[in-house]
């Protein structure tokens, strides 16, 4: 049988598995799924935080 992956996984789902990474393995499946998808959610809630930021003071710094 041959592996398949999806392309860019691993970056995509990246700010979940780096909350996932402080729980064990014999986690219940319904708080790992919780939590994965809360790691999702938060990580890219702040990433879209940062640019945004970065958006406005850069944009006030060209207009100055």
């Amino acid at each position: 049988m041959v592996p398949v992956s999806l392309p860019g996984y691993k970056v995509v789902v990246a700010p979940a598995m780096l909350i996932l990474l402080f729980f064990s393995e014999e986690t219940d499946f319904a708080l790992k799924m919780i939590l994965f998808l809360s790691g999702q959610f938060l990580g890219y809630f702040l990433i879209g935080c940062i640019v945004q930021i970065i958006k406005k003071h850069g944009w006030e710094h060209t207009q100055s």
